[in-house]
């Protein structure tokens, strides 16, 4: 396992969304009406990305989910987003047993740690020993740091269910590469 790396600074985009987020209840209204400032500045910032304009903060509404900013403010559980006026509009309802209840994970348990021993458990180990980014020590001729993104990074950070958890390891490879996940396997696990 690599060695904790401080915590990336976030941009004031991002702590204003965090203290925004925290405060929003269903019973202000619907929580994407009170973030609407949010959603705003994010397609103002996609808008620029898309036309190739320059932005001044590359860093702009970006959150490193296992940040203590995020655990602190609630952003780490779920809040329920639904309200009268938003039902009937989804394309894919969940139904109510597939919908998380509020004040659970939605990030995986034992944060960055749990997410890094799920990492190494999924990849079957492959990517053991890469240097783990740290944006406080990043050079711009650094070859070694990893970016990964889609499907495998979520999965690594979902929360788990508890059985899984509890069973260890071979229980964790097997909820892996033989269930829900089994489509997104990075490597072959057999030759």
């Amino acid at each position: 396992m690599a060695p904790d790396v401080p915590e990336p600074p976030l941009s004031s985009s991002s702590k204003s969304f965090l203290k925004a987020l925290s405060a929003a209840t269903l019973s202000k209204g619907p929580i994407p009406t009170q973030l609407s400032d949010f959603y705003e500045a994010e397609n103002e910032l996609r808008r620029k990305y898309a036309a190739k304009e320059k932005v001044s903060d590359s860093y702009a509404n970006l959150i490193p989910v296992f940040h203590s900013l995020v655990v602190a403010s609630g952003a780490d559980k779920t809040k329920s987003r639904q309200s009268t006026s938003f039902q009937g509009q989804y394309i894919c309802p969940l139904k109510e047993g597939q919908r998380r209840p509020d004040g659970t994970d939605s990030f995986v348990q034992d944060g960055l740690v749990g997410f890094k021993r799920n990492w190494d458990i999924f990849t079957e180990g492959a990517l053991q020993g890469v240097n783990w980014y740290s944006l406080l020590e990043r050079k711009s001729d650094d070859r070694n740091n990893v970016f990964a993104i889609g499907g495998a990074v979520v999965v690594c950070a979902s929360p788990l269910p508890e059985d899984v958890v509890k069973d260890g390891p071979q229980a964790l490879r097997k909820h892996f590469h033989e269930g829900a996940f089994a489509a997104y396997q990075p490597f072959p696990t057999h030759c």
